[in-house]
């Protein structure tokens, strides 16, 4: 078994080392297992995470995000299979994974010199397998302004989720019914892997739909037509409905499973970053130390900033700190550049990739001969209650050609002592900025139960002068995932989940945080609102959640209008059930008129009155038919189980 040497990473002062007396490597620092050019690993994985998060910012969102997987029955693979005598294609996994390598990188050329979908801007792609052992490849793809799409029946000449026509594209047809349908599953076949609870999680089959649209919240619906094409699987007849959405060039040239979905319009993008770089399945666990919380910096002497230097466990020390490239980092080499060569001197800290490439066997940047293609800086995400080392990240996205780390902390000729006192004479602190600052920049990657940790440790540990305004301006970014959950788990279509509601939600999550903080928190600590006592009980009755999840906005303009155009004789019965919630006073109204009176539109305008101010309204009829003239109407025996 082959075994890699091991790495060791030790933090250090620059200028004044110091090893306690240590000769040995493995006495020092921290051993690293799986550094970030190990393919797969989490370091690996995040590294890419970031990368398509700093492309993000400078492209914007990727237009598409194409899956592509492996096909055993390419002819290479079966050539060499049939080589070495082997009956099936997992047995052999390096020649899978040496011919899926190369029909990558095919994969890529094509896309960039065929044009697919237009100039490419940038690409970025990671290679995971499946656990039969076939490889797959997530693709994420920016293209140019002129190719980006302004409508929605522009997608279609990308994206397709419709059969071929078997006798003019016969061989994209055979693709397509072999590659590129899911399932069946549904009624169809309730014992299908994918049905989950009566339902596929895949949300197949697909409603057909007349032409390409987006949702409210992004998402893109293929045009799918009925009754044009359709195959046999297992004895069962498969339409539109089961088509995976691909492109016809993809498919055509590489013969495999190519899903290719539009993104540009999702807001939700991070997390499509994040299911990209995952990684591999794994279980993960942690173990917590106690520990105090550190001292601030002294105002009196200039901040010191820690290096960090990777090396072998078995080196000696000593020859570790005679190496002329020790302490040499992107950082301090962008420094001495800036001594060295004034052409990088306009730029940040952050924009010097543009111009300069960093040479990692000589540590030391170089000026790019050719600027064909740009490059992009990043900068890691530093914690706020990391103190020094967040304002000095800070400070480099706004600081030009500096040549020293006093340069850094330098203003109109002004030396500040610290990184923090050069922030605040940059105006980039003060009245809560930072944090904002902060809390917008992690919202771009972070999820939402992440953003809600970060809430919380802000109003724990850095000194939050605003806590109300800092909440007021940031709150919906912590309650995608909420939102998503109370959709999903209900079963109306037009669910919607109010502002008001909402914030009583997360407001009972972060109250659930704080008081789990050592030593134990309130949002009343901190000036904040506290979810109602009956936010709990709402939440695990579905009857509740879903009278008091209607559109409320849209449901005040309804009433506003209905009630404008009401007789005498409705607006009597009309202002009697009105006033009886004001007086609290029960009351049985028995309304008599014949067909066509505007009975139905009488019961509309009070039902949309009440519920457009939160009230729980129960619309219930003796009969189906009636209940259907009613909005979210239910028979008597349905509603009250009677």
């Amino acid at each position: 078994m082959y075994r890699t040497k091991s790495l060791r990473l030790y933090k250090y002062k620059p200028k004044s080392v110091s090893f306690r007396g240590d000769t040995d490597s493995r006495s020092i620092g921290k051993r690293i297992f799986l550094p970030s050019s190990f393919t797969g690993g989490p370091r690996y994985m995040y590294k890419h995470y970031q990368d398509a998060l700093a492309i993000c910012r400078v492209h914007g969102n990727p237009q598409y995000f194409i899956t592509f997987t492996c096909n055993v029955k390419w002819p290479e693979i079966a050539r060499h299979l049939n080589k070495v005598n082997y009956l099936h294609a997992e047995d052999r996994p390096d020649i899978i994974s040496c011919v899926f390598q190369m029909k990558v990188i095919e994969f890529v050329k094509f896309m960039k010199e065929d044009k697919t979908f237009g100039d490419v801007a940038a690409y970025l792609y990671t290679i995971e397998f499946q656990k039969r052992g076939l490889p797959h490849c997530h693709t994420l793809l920016w293209v140019t302004d002129p190719y980006k799409i302004q409508d929605a029946s522009d997608i279609d000449s990308y994206v397709t989720a419709q059969f071929p026509d078997p006798c003019t594209e016969f061989s994209l047809y055979k693709t397509t019914t072999e590659c590129m349908i899911h399932g069946p599953c549904g009624l169809l076949n309730p014992n299908s892997p994918c049905m989950h609870e009566g339902q596929c999680s895949k949300r197949f089959p697909k409603p057909f739909q007349s032409e390409t649209r987006f949702d409210k919240a992004g998402y893109a619906h293929y045009k799918r037509l009925q009754g044009q094409h359709h195959t046999l699987r297992n004895g069962i007849q498969i339409d539109n409905s089961y088509v995976v959405p691909y492109n016809k060039r993809l498919c055509s040239r590489f013969n495999a499973h190519i899903n290719v979905e539009y993104c540009g319009w999702n807001m939700m993008i991070k997390y499509l970053f994040k299911y990209i770089s995952k990684g591999a399945d794994r279980v993960r666990f942690a173990i917590y130390r106690a520990h105090q919380n550190s001292a601030s910096t002294s105002t009196h002497e200039p901040p010191v900033v820690n290096e960090n230097v990777t090396f072998r466990d078995n080196h000696n020390l000593q020859s570790i700190i005679n190496n002329p490239s020790f302490g040499k980092t992107t950082l301090t080499e962008w420094l001495s550049s800036n001594n060295a060569d004034s052409n990088g001197r306009d730029l940040t800290y952050t924009n010097y990739p543009s111009r300069y490439r960093w040479d990692v066997s000589a540590k030391c940047w170089i000026h790019r001969a050719q600027m064909r293609t740009g490059a992009i800086g990043r900068l890691v995400y530093v914690y706020p209650t990391s103190g020094e080392l967040f304002y000095l990240r800070t400070l480099l996205s706004h600081q030009k050609g500096c040549k020293s780390f006093d340069d850094i902390r330098t203003f109109s000729n002004i030396t500040y002592t610290t990184f923090r006192a050069a922030c605040d004479a940059l105006g980039l602190t003060g009245d809560d900025r930072e944090w904002q600052t902060a809390f917008a920049e992690a919202s771009t990657w972070a999820t939402s139960s992440e953003l809600r940790s970060l809430f919380c440790h802000m109003l724990l540990f850095c000194e939050v002068s605003q806590p109300l305004t800092l909440w007021e301006s940031e709150w919906r970014k912590m309650a995608d995932d909420m939102l998503l959950a109370l959709n999903s788990a209900s079963s109306n279509p037009d669910f919607h989940v109010n502002d008001d509601d909402l914030q009583q939600h997360l407001l009972l999550e972060i109250e659930r945080l704080l008081n789990s903080a050592t030593p134990s928190k309130s949002l009343k600590d901190f000036g904040l609102p506290l979810p109602p006592t009956t936010i709990l009980a709402t939440l695990r009755n579905r009857l509740l959640m879903e009278e008091t999840s209607y559109n409320r906005a849209a449901l005040a303009s309804q009433h506003c209008e209905m009630h404008s155009l009401l007789n005498a004789n409705q607006l009597q019965v009309y202002n009697v059930v009105k006033d009886s919630t004001t007086t609290e006073s029960q009351v049985l109204i028995f309304v008599y008129g014949h067909c066509g009176t505007g009975k139905t539109f009488l019961w509309t305008t009070i039902i949309s009155l009440f519920r457009s101010i939160g009230k729980i309204v129960l619309a219930v009829a003796a009969s189906g038919i009636a209940s259907l003239l009613l909005p979210s109407g239910r028979t008597a025996h349905s509603r009250l189980h009677l």
